[in-house]
């Protein structure tokens, strides 16, 4: 920022073990990296946001990305839509985004900690949100074919999702499927989305909607299971399911875990499947 501006980038990186010398450290270039941070700092000291920073803040290393991953991820998911992001700046960004996803990837946190972050920060009436689902939401053309052939078949059909019921059954209703809906509870209190989980675990924090936990009442009740699934949340169940259905970020963690699936891309896929093992 040049002086005067109202606004600052400011980045920190990790660089690992790269830094200064301590044991023959040259003074002038000690200097040069004092006075330069010293620059950084004091272009933006009298901001009165600076103490609202540090205290939510913490260090502002990797403690702030872990945890306060919705909120960092919120924030850099946004700055892809930046069109004038330095080549530096970017590349920043990715390393960052990368970072965040390899701690959701090895569970260290999960969809449930991530979402009560995000929609922490959205301001919004319900209207609205939905208005922006309309304009960004698709249906797999197929999946109304393949509601109607398990029912043909006497194949209980469940949706069990990390998303919001509002949402959720809205599509639902404006697609004219219906099925039977297991996701978390969003309640709308003056512009604010405040989130409860009618499906939770009660052992685990990860997720909202236990996915794992529907598939172990369906098994206790002697059904045999055949998983639908693209995402991280989709591993635990996938791990018992008798038959995994898998594309996209599921796909890829069944290989790393060497879980068998069968990969699809529609629901047409999956219901070719089922129709020839039947």
């Amino acid at each position: 920022s040049e002086p005067g501006e109202t606004k600052v980038w400011q980045i920190y990186e990790d660089v690992g073990g790269s830094g200064l010398d301590r044991v023959d450290a040259d003074p002038d270039t000690v200097r040069l990296v004092v006075n330069l941070i010293a620059e950084v700092h004091l272009r933006f000291a009298w901001q009165p946001v600076l103490a609202e920073c540090r205290k939510r803040g913490d260090d502002f290393g990797m403690s702030f990305f872990v945890s306060h991953v919705g909120r960092s991820l919120h924030y850099l998911r946004h700055l892809e839509a930046v069109p004038d992001l330095s080549e530096e700046q970017a590349e920043v960004r990715n390393r960052l985004l990368d970072r965040i996803e390899d701690l959701y990837r090895d569970r260290k946190i999960g969809t449930r900690e991530s979402m009560v972050h995000q929609f922490a920060l959205v301001h919004a009436r319900e209207e609205e949100l939905l208005r922006f689902v309309d304009r960004t939401a698709a249906v797999d053309e197929t999946f109304r074919d393949f509601v109607t052939f398990c029912r043909s078949r006497g194949i209980i059909l469940e949706i069990v999702s990390e998303g919001l019921d509002f949402y959720v059954r809205y599509l639902l209703r404006k697609w004219d499927i219906d099925v039977p809906v297991r996701t978390n509870h969003a309640i709308f209190e003056e512009g604010h989305v405040r989130i409860e989980y009618p499906w939770e675990d009660a052992t685990c924090r990860l997720c909202g909607t236990c996915k794992l936990l529907r598939l172990f009442q369906l098994r206790a009740l002697g059904y045999r299971t055949a998983y639908v699934g693209n995402g991280h949340s989709d591993l635990c169940p996938a791990i018992e399911a008798d038959l995994v259905f898998a594309k996209d970020e599921l796909a890829n963690l069944c290989r790393t875990e060497e879980i068998d699936f069968i990969p699809f891309e529609r629901f047409a896929d999956v219901q070719r499947r089922l129709g020839a093992s039947a």
